[in-house]
Parts: structure tokens; sequence; C-alpha cells
């Protein structure tokens, strides 16, 4: 393990979950630092690399990983965007020392990174969760970053040429989504070739009550499999 790991900080660790990965009993690492400022974000506080007293130590997260071999399947890295730490590699691969399978959920902001990444000769990903935020035409506005929506496009060709597991996930923000915006995504996906998506239920931050479309989102994901997907998963 590099010495850096020794004295390294997370934002925070969920030590089980069923909903991080599809098929998966996983403890959850929220990595910090994240490029893009989006304004649905619950997760504000892992914007920032800069130390906070909500901080955990790397080392007591793992103690709890060998813990809990036993029962976990597998780690996910979360953030904030996992992609953003210069030292992601080590801590999946002590991750994968230990047995677990190994997954990531990732905005797609940085496609070299997530290129190195899925194809290092140690085989680190076993599964890759993508964000797809918004038509391509709304990213720069959500994301408040010039030139995002083209770096997911690239983050998505990068999944496509690999050999990893994948799945794309939207969350519908209303502010974003209404049925047009909904349905244009729709056809943005289906001209990539893609014909599975997860689609995620908002919810008010800091609060587990949904946040209201204004269309009938099973009428429209039924337009959608008429069109061509194959799976619309709603969560």
């Amino acid at each position: 393990m590099p010495n850096t790991l020794s004295s390294h900080v997370v934002g925070g660790a969920q030590l089980f979950s069923t909903v991080d990965w599809p098929d998966h009993i996983t403890a959850t690492i929220f990595v910090k630092g994240c490029p893009w400022r989006c304004p649905y974000c619950h997760n504000t506080h892992l914007l920032s690399s800069k130390p906070s007293s909500d901080d955990v130590s790397w080392l007591t997260v793992t103690e709890e990983l060998r813990k809990r071999s036993s029962f976990l399947d597998a780690v996910v890295f979360s953030g904030g965007e996992p992609l953003a730490s210069p030292l992601l590699v080590s801590m999946m691969q002590e991750v994968k020392d230990m047995d677990y399978l190994v997954g990531l959920h990732t905005n797609g902001a940085n496609p070299a990174k997530l290129s190195e990444l899925l194809h290092l000769k140690s085989c680190l990903v076993d599964w890759v969760g993508l964000d797809i935020k918004a038509p391509l035409s709304r990213y720069d506005e959500i994301t408040r970053t010039k030139g995002s929506g083209t770096t997911v496009h690239d983050s998505l060709e990068v999944l496509k040429g690999s050999n990893t597991d994948y799945e794309l996930r939207t969350t519908l923000y209303p502010e974003v989504f209404d049925k047009e915006a909904f349905l244009i995504l729709g056809e943005e996906l289906l001209a990539l070739g893609e014909k599975k998506w997860v689609l995620q239920k908002c919810r008010e931050v800091r609060s587990v009550r949904e946040m209201m479309l204004s269309f009938n989102l099973e009428a429209a994901k039924e337009q959608l499999l008429q069109r061509g997907f194959k799976v619309l998963t709603i969560r």
C-alpha cells in the first residue's frame, strides 16, 4: 500500500447498501472532489477536496471492510467524482486485494482517466454506473462547465469500447425534465446504440420526499420502449 494512503481520508462510507450496484450487497465509499456544480446535487459536502470535519480515515474504512468480508461482495466508489482523486487506483487496488468486486459511479467528466482505469492490466473495475444528467444541449447549463456534454459522450464511448459491464442512469430532476426533454434524451441514447436505461426519481435535498414530475413517466417510458429501448428501469 502506498504511504500516501496511510494518512488519506474520504468523504464518508456507507458500509451496507443494496442499491448502489444492481444485484450486489456493497459498501459505498464517497470520494471527495468534483469539477461540476449541478444545482440538485445531494452531496455538496463532497464537492471540495479540502479537509472537513465529516472526513473519514481510509484506514478506518479498510478495517471495517475486512470485518464485513463475509457478507459484502463488492465495494463501490462514488462521490463527488471518484476519478478526480489521484489515489483512486491505489484505493481500488487495496479493495481488490481483499477479494471484493469493485464498482465505480462516475459523472463522465474525465474520459481520459476513465479509459486509463479500465485498461489497466490489473483489471480493477468490474462495473461502472455512468450518470447521464440531461439532453446534450442542456449539459453546460446543468454542470456549469463548458463542453461537459461532449466529455460524457466520450466517456460512454470509452465504456462501449471496454469489456466492463456498465449502467446508464439519469436522475429525473423536474427543472430539467419535462416530457420533451425526457424523450429527447431517450432518442439521443437510442441513436448511440443504447437500449438499457435506469431512471432514478429525484428527491428533495436532505429528505426522502420525491420531487414530482410534470408528465406521466410511465406513459413516456412506454413511448420509448416502442421506439427501441429493451429495458427501462424506474428506481
